[in-house]
């Protein structure tokens, strides 16, 4: 069978030691829904790299700015080019600041767009009809990027590429800061002085 349309219009709230995910499920042309959605796979990475040449749709392999933080054997999200096209990808081989994939890419990229990794599914399946999930075990003051997945009913467990990918930043601030001390107030013309 052909995999569902990725999930679409993912967004966050961020608060303190959570992130809230939300999403709206995919629909296929001329529906109002995929009639064989099981439900969804949330990916979380907290790594970024970017193309330092354009890609082709067909190529397996990739340029980027720095390899630093990825592994042979990472999921990677190939973030959005013009047309918000995403992708998954894994890595086979790491020569210098150029990955080769397991597989060939679906979409054309350009210089500069984005690639997050490694990007671990924090979920089982999210059911169908729960378009949202929460996810509390984040670090305050890490920054993280998401993604969704959508994934169909039949044998072969079909899923879709993934949604548009967010950056999300729990709450890094979460101390009141201190009572001001010495305060004083003088009567002076037209109101008090506060020092």
């Amino acid at each position: 069978t052909t995999p569902p349309p990725p999930p679409r219009n993912l967004q966050s709230v961020d608060g303190e030691g959570e992130v809230f995910l939300n999403w709206t499920a995919p629909v296929l042309a001329n529906t109002s829904s995929v009639p064989d959605l099981s439900g969804y796979w949330v990916y979380r990475a907290e790594n970024q790299t970017n193309f330092s040449t354009a890609a082709s749709a067909g190529s397996a392999t990739i340029n980027v700015v720095s390899a630093a933080g990825f592994s042979v054997g990472n999921t990677i999200i190939l973030g959005p080019n013009g047309s918000s096209e995403v992708e998954i990808a894994t890595i086979n081989s790491i020569v210098g600041n150029s990955f080769t994939l397991s597989s060939n890419l679906k979409y054309d990229y350009s210089l500069g767009n984005p690639i997050y990794g490694p990007a671990t599914a924090i979920t089982e399946s999210v059911p169908a009809g729960t378009e949202f999930y929460k996810d509390k075990t984040v670090v305050n003051g890490t920054t993280y990027y998401y993604a969704v997945v959508a994934e169909d009913t039949s044998v072969n467990k079909n899923k879709s590429d993934p949604s548009n990918v967010i950056v999300s930043n729990p709450d890094i601030d979460n101390v009141a800061p201190a009572a001001p001390e010495s305060l004083e107030a003088r009567p002076v013309d037209n109101g008090i002085l506060l020092n």
